[in-house]
């Protein structure tokens, strides 16, 4: 009797976040015979299989969203400087340029892991540098789950006196409240 495996039946494709890739990567992708999809970005190759969007795009509609509510100072929080974050990071800055708002100082990056404590502790960073900063756009939301956290020990009360907007709808984010931006 003929019957036809899973493996037969499905076909096999590579699925990874992104498009940066270390040349030992990329070969091994290349080599395996097997169709990649990279997601969460838009490659600028039609050769290149991607599912996403405009990391750059996506930060300045939130930023302007935010300029759109008020919003006059609004730093921006990274952490973990993958080339994602770095497009938010010149998608936030645009936006403000183009506001006539941008000042470099209300950019926040940090090199380690994204995280919800180092959530807390860039949203301290910040309100300690500047307590003007009236809304704050986290390139992560675990780091913006974090500062909420933070905001509410501090009697900080959000949205009224600080907005907080995060990204990537982790899981949690719908949990928590006040919910984010």
């Amino acid at each position: 009797e003929d019957t036809l495996s899973l493996h037969d039946a499905l076909p096999i494709c590579i699925l990874v976040t992104g498009l940066d890739r270390s040349e030992a990567a990329r070969t091994l992708i290349e080599q395996s015979g097997i169709p990649c999809v990279h997601m969460m970005e838009l490659a600028q190759s039609s050769e290149v299989n991607s599912v996403g969007f405009s990391q750059t795009q996506a930060a300045i509609a939130l930023t302007e969203h935010l300029l759109q509510r008020g919003h006059q100072r609004i730093a921006f929080a990274a952490a973990q400087l993958d080339p994602r974050t770095m497009q938010r990071l010149d998608g936030w800055r645009k936006a403000l340029k183009a506001a006539k708002r941008y000042d470099k100082a209300l950019a926040y990056t940090h090199k380690s892991a994204s995280s919800m404590a180092l959530g807390g502790q860039m949203l301290a960073q910040i309100l300690k540098n500047d307590p003007k900063v009236d809304a704050i756009f986290f390139c992560n939301d675990d780091l913006a789950q974090g500062a909420l956290l933070a905001a509410q020990r501090l009697k900080i009360k959000v949205p009224q006196q600080l907005a907080m907007a995060g990204f990537n709808d982790l899981t949690g984010s719908d949990l928590i409240g006040p919910g984010l931006t």
